[in-house]
C-alpha cells in the first residue's frame, strides 16, 4: 500500500508539472508591458522577454550639444528581426527598477512617435521602422545619455542599445554689452566742449551697471544710467588726433567697448608768469625766498614752474603758491640771473626773468674753550685747551690765549693747549679769552670765567683706576696736597661715608664681599686747613661671584631626535673669557664670549649622554654645569607574522628604547582584550571567536612616561564547513527527471514555431 501511494504521488507531481509548462507556453509573451499600448515604462519592465533580438538598433539626434531647455528630436531606428508587433522604449538609464525614463532624469517628452508624451510606443512591424521623439533638454548643464530598448516577436525578443546617445547640455552663454558711439563720428574734428553720446545694450536678462568714457586711455567720466552722454572739454588736450572709448559694464561684470578717432582743434592762450620776489636788480645774501605768480591761459591747468639760476635748474614747483628757497652762500658774489618758466596742461610755456646781485660777507672761524669749564675753581698749574676751525674752506692762522687781557701765548697749529700757573694770579675771578684768526684775517673768540683758589687741595686717585673690576679685599689709595699743609680726605661708597684720613698716606682697605655685585661709585673729598675743598670720584665693578651657566637649547632633554641644537650661555659681572661644550668628556665647541653652540645628529647617539658646560670669567674664576641628554626613543613592535591567523594564537609585543614599560592593552577591532603590567607582553587569542575575514589588532603601552601604540590587520581563517551530502538518485527518480526534460523541450519547440522562427 505504501509503495503504491508513493508512485501515485510522484505521478500526480509529474502531471502537474507538465500542465504548468504547457500553460507557460500558451501565455501571451508581452508579460507586464507588451500588448498594452503606449505608456511610460522602466528599463526593468518586460522581464519575460529573455531572448536576444537579432534586430539592429540605431539612435541619432538633431543636436548633441544644446542649451538648457532647448528642444531636440531623437530618432530610434530598428531593422531586421521578426515582424508582427514591435515595442520601442526611450530610456535615460539602463539599470534600476525606477527612475529610468527621460522624464525622471531631467528631460521633458514634448511628443512621442504616436503623438502622445510617453517613452514607450508599440507598432506593427514589417522589418524596419523609425520612431521619433521630441524632447526638451534638462535645465541643469551636464552630460546626459539616452538609450533605446525594443521588444518584439510576440514578446519573445528583447534588445538594448547599450551604446546610447550622448547629449551635452551646455550653460547658456551670456554675451557682453553692445556699445556704439553715436556722436561724434569717427574722424570728426571737435573743439571747445564737445558732446559724446553712446548707446549701450545688455544681453537678454542682463542690465547695464555703468558706462565709462576714456580719452586716450584716461578716464573722463562715469555714468550709471541712460542716456549715456558726456560733456568733453577738448581744451584740456593738445591739438591733434585722440581716441575716444566708451566701455559698458553689465551686472555680471562683462564689458563691451566702442572707440572712435577724433581730432581736437582749439586756439590756446598760454599762461603768464612773473617773479614777485626778490625785485629786479635787488641785492641779496644768505638764504632768499623766491616767489612767482601765474595767470592761467586756455588750458586752465598748470603742470609746474621751473626756477633756474644762471640757466641751471634749481627746482620745480608743481603747486600754487609757487616759491623756492635759494641759498646764495653757494654762489659767488656778483650778478646772477633768476628765470621762472611755467608750463600748462597743453604744453604751452611762458617765462619771467630778473637779475640780482649776491653779496655775502665771509663767515668767521669757530673757536671754543674745552678746559677748564666756565665757572670752575682752579689752582696750581692748569691746562687750558681749545678747538678752532676755519669756514668756507679757509684755514686757521693763529690762536691766542689771554688771561685778564694779557697774552699768555699764541699757537699756529693744533692742538691748542697752554699751561697757566695760577700761583701768579690773585685769588678770585679771572677771565680766559681764546681768539682764533683765519687765513683772511677774520676773528672769533671764546671767553670764560674761572675762580683761582690755590688753598684748595690737589686731589687725585692713584689706585685702582676708574672702571676696574674688583673682588675680595682691595686697597684704595689717593694723593692730596696743599701749599699750606696736609689736607684731610674722606672716602664715600655710593654716597655713604666710609672714613676720613687726616694725613698721608691716604689709603683704605675695603672688603667688597659686603657689597652687591655690580657697579659702585667711590667718591673722595679733600679739605684744606683753610676749609677749601676738592673732590674726585671713580666707578668700580664688584664681582665676587663666578660665572653663571644656563642651557638655552634644547628645551627638552629627553626623546632627542634629528639634528639637535645645543646652546649654552655663561654670564658674570666680570665678563666671560671662555665658554666650552663637552659631550661625554669630548670637546664639542668653545667660544671667547659667553654664548657657545653646537649642532649634533641624534642618530649617532643612543640612550643617555652627559653634556658638560664650563666657563671662565675675566678674573680667572671657573664654573661648570652638567646636563643629561636622553636620546632614547621608545618603540613598540610585534614579534612574529600575524598576517593570517587560525585557531589559538599568541600575540607577542616588544617595547624598546625606554625603561619601565608598563600597562600595555591589546585591542581587536577597537575592543580591549586585556591589559598587562609588563615588562613582557603576550596575549593568547582564540580566533574561532572571530568571524573569518580581516580584523584590526592594536596595542597601546606606556613607556618612558609617554604613550606609544602600534597595530596590524590580520586575516582570520578558520576550518571550512563540511560539504553538503550528495543526492542519491534512484531509478524511479531518474525516470521522473527524464520526463521533465522531454516536456520542457517540447514546450520550447512549440513556442518558437508560433513566433515564426
Amino acid at each position: 500500500m505504501g509503495s503504491h501511494t508513493v508512485n501515485l504521488k510522484r505521478t500526480a507531481f509529474v502531471i502537474g508539472a507538465a500542465l504548468a509548462i504547457l500553460i507557460l507556453v500558451a501565455m501571451p509573451a508581452w508579460s507586464s508591458v507588451g500588448g498594452v499600448g503606449n505608456r511610460n515604462i522602466q528599463a526593468s519592465d518586460c522581464s519575460a522577454h529573455s531572448s536576444a533580438s537579432p534586430a539592429t538598433i540605431t539612435m541619432s539626434a538633431s543636436k548633441t550639444s544644446v542649451a538648457p531647455g532647448e528642444q531636440i528630436t531623437v530618432d530610434v531606428g530598428v531593422s531586421g528581426g521578426s515582424s508582427l508587433k514591435m515595442g520601442v522604449a526611450l530610456l535615460s538609464k539602463t539599470t534600476g527598477s525606477t527612475g529610468t525614463t527621460p522624464g525622471e532624469n531631467g528631460w521633458t517628452i514634448v511628443s512621442d512617435p504616436a503623438g502622445g508624451a510617453f517613452n514607450y510606443v508599440e507598432k506593427d512591424y514589417t522589418g524596419t521602422l523609425t520612431d521619433t521623439w521630441t524632447l526638451k533638454a534638462p535645465s541643469t548643464a551636464g552630460t546626459y545619455k539616452l538609450y533605446a530598448k525594443i521588444f518584439h516577436g510576440n514578446a519573445a525578443y528583447v534588445k538594448l542599445y547599450s551604446t546610447g546617445l550622448t547629449i551635452t547640455v551646455a550653460a547658456a552663454v551670456v554675451n557682453p554689452p553692445t556699445v556704439t558711439i553715436t556722436s561724434p563720428a569717427t574722424g570728426a574734428t571737435i573743439s571747445g566742449t564737445a558732446s559724446v553720446s553712446a548707446t549701450i545694450t545688455a544681453d537678454t536678462g542682463q542690465t547695464i551697471s555703468k558706462a565709462e568714457l576714456s580719452m586716450d586711455g584716461t578716464l573722463v567720466g562715469t555714468l550709471t544710467a541712460s542716456p549715456y552722454t558726456w560733456s568733453l572739454d577738448t581744451t584740456a588736450y593738445a591739438n591733434g588726433q585722440h581716441t575716444l572709448t566708451v566701455t559698458g559694464y553689465d551686472g555680471g561684470g562683462r564689458t563691451g567697448t566702442s572707440s572712435v578717432t577724433v581730432t581736437t582743434s582749439n586756439t590756446f592762450t598760454p599762461p603768464t608768469v612773473s617773479i614777485t620776489a626778490p625785485s629786479n636788480a635787488a641785492t641779496v645774501s644768505g638764504t632768499v625766498s623766491v616767489t612767482a605768480s601765474v595767470i592761467m591761459g586756455t588750458s586752465q591747468t598748470i603742470t609746474g614752474v621751473d626756477l633756474r639760476v644762471d640757466g641751471v635748474l634749481l627746482s620745480k614747483d608743481t603747486t600754487s603758491p609757487y616759491s623756492w628757497s635759494w641759498n646764495t652762500i653757494s654762489y659767488a658774489n656778483g650778478a646772477h640771473t633768476l628765470n621762472a618758466t611755467v608750463t600748462d596742461g597743453g604744453g604751452l610755456t611762458a617765462q619771467s626773468q630778473i637779475s640780482v646781485t649776491v653779496n655775502n660777507a665771509p663767515t668767521p672761524p669757530t673757536v671754543a674753550i674745552k678746559t677748564p669749564t666756565s665757572g670752575a675753581t682752579v689752582g696750581g698749574v692748569i691746562s687750558v685747551t681749545a678747538d678752532a676751525a676755519g669756514t668756507g674752506g679757509r684755514t686757521i692762522a693763529t690762536v691766542t690765549l689771554s688771561v685778564d687781557g694779557a697774552s699768555a701765548g699764541t699757537l699756529t697749529a693744533a692742538p691748542y693747549s697752554w699751561s697757566v700757573d695760577t700761583y701768579l694770579l690773585n685769588k678770585g675771578a679771572h677771565t680766559l679769552n681764546v681768539t682764533a684768526t683765519d687765513s683772511i684775517g677774520q676773528v672769533a673768540s671764546s671767553v670764560i670765567s674761572v675762580t683761582v683758589n690755590n688753598d684748595a687741595p690737589a686731589l687725585s686717585i692713584t689706585s685702582p683706576t676708574n672702571g676696574t673690576i674688583v673682588s675680595g679685599s682691595i686697597l684704595i689709595q689717593v694723593s692730596a696736597t696743599t701749599a699750606t699743609g696736609s689736607p684731610s680726605v674722606t672716602m664715600f661708597i655710593d654716597g655713604t661715608s666710609i672714613g676720613t684720613i687726616s694725613a698721608a698716606p691716604y689709603q683704605w682697605t675695603v672688603d667688597t664681599t659686603t657689597l652687591t655685585d655690580g657697579v659702585h661709585m667711590w667718591s673722595f673729598e679733600a679739605v684744606s686747613s683753610k676749609g677749601n675743598s676738592s673732590k674726585s670720584s671713580l666707578t668700580l665693578t664688584v664681582s665676587n661671584q663666578g660665572p653663571t651657566i644656563s642651557l638655552i637649547a634644547p628645551t627638552s632633554l629627553t626623546g632627542l631626535t634629528g639634528m639637535v641644537n645645543i646652546t649654552a650661555q655663561a654670564t658674570g659681572t666680570a665678563g666671560i673669557n671662555n665658554t666650552k661644550l663637552y659631550l661625554d668628556g669630548k670637546l664639542l665647541n668653545q667660544s671667547s664670549s659667553g654664548l657657545v653652540s653646537y649642532e649634533l645628529n641624534a642618530q649617532n647617539y643612543q640612550s643617555v649622554h652627559v653634556l658638560n658646560v664650563t666657563a671662565t670669567d675675566n678674573l680667572g674664576r671657573n664654573a661648570s654645569r652638567s646636563f643629561d641628554l636622553d636620546f632614547s626613543v621608545a618603540g613598540l613592535s610585534f614579534i612574529g607574522d600575524y598576517s593570517s591567523l587560525t585557531g589559538v594564537v599568541d600575540i607577542v609585543v616588544n617595547v624598546t628604547g625606554a625603561e619601565n614599560a608598563a600597562n600595555a592593552t591589546l585591542y581587536i577591532d577597537g575592543v580591549a582584550q586585556g591589559t598587562l603590567p609588563g615588562p613582557a607582553f603576550s596575549w593568547t587569542v582564540d580566533t574561532s571567536t572571530l568571524s573569518d575575514g580581516d580584523h584590526v589588532f592594536n596595542v597601546t603601552a606606556t613607556a618612558g612616561g609617554k604613550t606609544i601604540s602600534n597595530g596590524f590587520t590580520a586575516t582570520v581563517v578558520n576550518e571550512p564547513a563540511a560539504p553538503p551530502p550528495k543526492l542519491d538518485v534512484s531509478g524511479v527518480d531518474m525516470m521522473i527527471a527524464m520526463v521533465f526534460v522531454v516536456i520542457i523541450t517540447l514546450g520550447l519547440v512549440m513556442r518558437r514555431g508560433r513566433d515564426g522562427k
